[in-house]
């Protein structure tokens, strides 16, 4: 039997996925470049302070952009020449910019379609339709990412961390209740490990924490708490992979399949009975199938008694739907 969606259970090599979330000065930039061999995807040119220091050793390629295109196309470029650049990890710092990015390129469509209307593009608002859209594109880069894990590549995300607040009737005040990172919801569940930075003291006192909040390969517990966190203290887990055949997945060009498939189905069902009916004797003529041509129109005349395609009672139009399918 040949498998062919499915694959046997074996070890692979995978990159690891790690989401770094933390307040500003927390060191999430440091941690990032601890990471080997990097192409650093730097949407804030902060990275540029440390290229020339001993904590940009590890960077070999870097890109100054805020666009989510070209996060995707650099995302892309790496995988397809990975053995010619000889990069083993991507640091997109930060994903809170590239987010952003999607979310004005978004506004900015609603704000044409306002002044196009006639309306004050200052009074748009985005749509349920614009919000999906902007978790489509999302969704797909998080996938180009796993992707590139699939391929043996490192993902070093790093997002701005915000407060999760609540009214408190009684005060009359906003109540922190917790915290997110700023970037697509729930993307902390496309990753192996994710962790919130923090520091204590100040000055020469100053010392860097990282708190656990989930890590897949389990050389740490939730809720630990590392200090001076780097890459190289998961090296156990990448070390034991290392050798191994990569994982190979290609989630964005599925989706992108699923996606050309749903607006394919989606034509389809727009399509009322006539054209239906006329593309369907076109085909039946086409592979010769006369008999089958000449019993669906006498069925739809004299069985269904409809007289003209352009002038169906909504009865006659379902029956004759549900006829096309047969013949289909």
């Amino acid at each position: 039997m040949t498998l062919t969606l499915f694959r046997k259970p074996g070890s692979k090599r995978i990159g690891l996925k790690i989401l770094v979330i933390g307040k500003t000065g927390v060191g999430k930039s440091i941690f990032g470049l601890t990471a080997p061999k990097s192409a650093v995807l730097d949407s804030e040119a902060g990275i540029a302070l440390y290229e020339d220091e001993p904590e940009g050793k590890n960077i070999m390629l870097v890109a100054n952009t805020q666009s989510y295109n070209e996060l995707e196309e650099a995302i892309d470029d790496i995988m397809e020449n990975q053995e010619e650049y000889g990069i083993e990890s991507i640091i997109i710092d930060s994903e809170s910019k590239f987010y952003g990015d999607i979310n004005q390129a978004i506004m900015t469509v609603e704000e044409r379609k306002a002044v196009k209307k006639g309306g004050d593009p200052l009074d748009s608002n985005l749509s349920i339709r614009s919000y999906g859209k902007i978790g489509q594109i999302a969704e797909r880069l998080q996938n180009f990412k796993i992707d590139a894990s699939g391929a043996g590549i490192n993902i070093i995300s790093i997002a701005q961390e915000n407060d999760i607040k609540k009214f408190d009737k009684k005060a009359g005040t906003y109540e922190v209740i917790g915290t997110k990172p700023n970037m697509k919801k729930e993307a902390e569940y496309d990753y192996d490990i994710v962790l919130t930075l923090f520091k204590e003291g100040e000055g020469e006192d100053t010392k860097y924490f990282a708190k656990v909040g989930k890590d897949r390969t389990k050389v740490y517990k939730a809720g630990d708490v590392i200090e001076n966190p780097k890459f190289s203290m998961w090296d156990k887990r990448t070390k034991k992979m290392k050798g191994k055949e990569t994982l190979g997945t290609s989630f964005a060009k599925g989706s992108e399949r699923s996606q050309e498939a749903y607006r394919e189905e989606a034509a389809e069902e727009e399509k009322d009975a006539k054209t239906k009916v006329a593309e369907l004797s076109v085909f039946l003529k086409s592979e010769g199938r006369d008999e089958d041509r000449a019993r669906l129109l006498k069925t739809i005349k004299e069985d269904l008694g409809v007289k003209s395609l352009s002038k169906m009672t909504a009865s006659q139009e379902e029956k004759v739907l549900a006829l096309v399918k047969e013949f289909r």
